[in-house]
């Protein structure tokens, strides 16, 4: 049985309105250091055949492909941004979409295996966006800094009565843990506060927990 942890409560709606603002920020230094950047350098690629000097076609030429090529890597960097603001995943649905992560874990990283307590949980967009990044992240320092040999991803609708209470999702690895007291990404709390959850670090951080209250996030209530 897991050892109890340190748990991170919920906050006020002021914690929702910076998680959120820190979003914005994270997405507007992505167009700033990639698209913007990017874009700057076509211009200046152009500039030759803009002012038509020197009138060499060799040096025109090499200009145009340059061009070309910054403009692919522009098209690269937009399509990468829009797949962080949107993923495909999310079209699968939540357990779906942590499948999908499960798999991609174990195909490029470590073995990871995923389980859910319903074969489908009819979860809002945000909700299940927000779960998506914070797996991945989690399962991306797990592959990096825990030292693990494998990964587990549970999820598990809690019931009070006949009605759904809470959503679980557990990330469980082998690794050697973190320091105690250590936190969790600061991230993965800010995304975890936005959905007005608990974060808990148990088994000397080798068993992320979190708990979402499922009435904020229950479809029919959207």
């Amino acid at each position: 049985m897991s050892k109890p942890g340190v748990s991170y409560p919920s906050t006020d709606p002021a914690a929702t309105e910076h998680a959120v603002e820190q979003e914005r920020l994270r997405i507007a230094d992505d167009l700033h250091d990639d698209l913007g950047n990017l874009l700057i350098a076509v211009k200046m690629a152009l500039r030759p055949i803009a002012q038509g000097q020197p009138a060499d076609d060799a040096v025109l030429q090499a200009a145009a492909g340059r061009a070309d090529r910054l403009l692919d890597q522009s098209l690269e960097a937009m399509y990468r941004i829009l797949h962080d603001l949107r993923p495909p995943e999310l079209g699968l649905g939540l357990v779906g979409a942590l499948q999908q992560v499960a798999d991609d874990c174990q195909a490029n990283m470590l073995p990871c295996r995923f389980a859910s307590n319903r074969p489908d949980i009819d979860a809002p967009a945000a909700l299940t966006l927000n779960l998506l990044r914070i797996c991945r992240e989690a399962l991306t320092n797990i592959g990096k800094h825990a030292g693990a040999t494998r990964v587990e991803l549970h999820l598990t609708l809690q019931e009070a009565g006949a009605a759904p209470a809470s959503l679980w999702l557990d990330i469980i690895d082998d690794g050697h843990g973190c320091a105690p007291g250590q936190a969790a990404s600061a991230s993965i709390r800010r995304r975890v506060e936005a959905l007005g959850g608990t974060l808990e670090r148990r088994d000397e951080g080798r068993h992320l927990h979190i708990a979402v209250p499922w009435h904020a996030h229950d479809p029919g209530l959207c």
